[in-house]
């Protein structure tokens, strides 16, 4: 898992060539012009525009990808990413069949980041995070969530 500001992506693009990619996106998005939706970027890489109200921690799930890396990136607003590693859940799971995640809600331990407008998280497959949860006062968010074939 990374968590830094959007300004400071270039420093990640040895993590993933899709990096650069994104960058470009980026350089090029008028968040101004925001419209929810899928963007394909490339046959690896797409983009996941999506507006929303946080909810509390305890009416979502984590969610884990195998073939995926998720780049989650708040464009406006803050939310808390609950976060923890494939150990701290310790059992064997399945992936659901018609897409590229898992869902459960039986981790106990596990970290609490708070990203703020402008700020971005990486999470790797196997790597449980649990987005969109509300901090004190649930205000609408406005994010892209760049899905990275691995």
């Amino acid at each position: 898992m990374i968590l830094d500001n959007i300004k400071n992506l270039e420093k990640y693009e040895k993590v993933h060539d899709q990096i650069k990619n994104i960058i470009t996106f980026l350089k090029n998005f008028d968040k101004n012009d925001f419209k929810t939706g899928r963007i394909d970027i490339n046959n690896n890489l797409f983009a996941s525009l999506q507006t929303y109200e946080p909810l509390e921690s305890s009416k979502k799930d984590f969610e884990v990808h195998k073939d995926y890396i998720d780049l989650q990136y708040l464009v406006t607003s803050s939310e808390r990413i609950d976060f923890a590693t494939e150990d701290s859940y310790g059992k064997t799971y399945e992936m659901d069949k018609d897409g590229d995640f898992f869902l459960t809600n039986d981790i106990a331990n596990f970290s609490k980041l708070i990203l703020n407008e402008g700020d971005f998280a990486i999470f790797f497959p196997g790597e449980f995070h649990k987005p969109g949860c509300t901090l004190e006062k649930s205000v609408e968010v406005k994010k892209i969530v760049f899905k990275i074939k691995d």
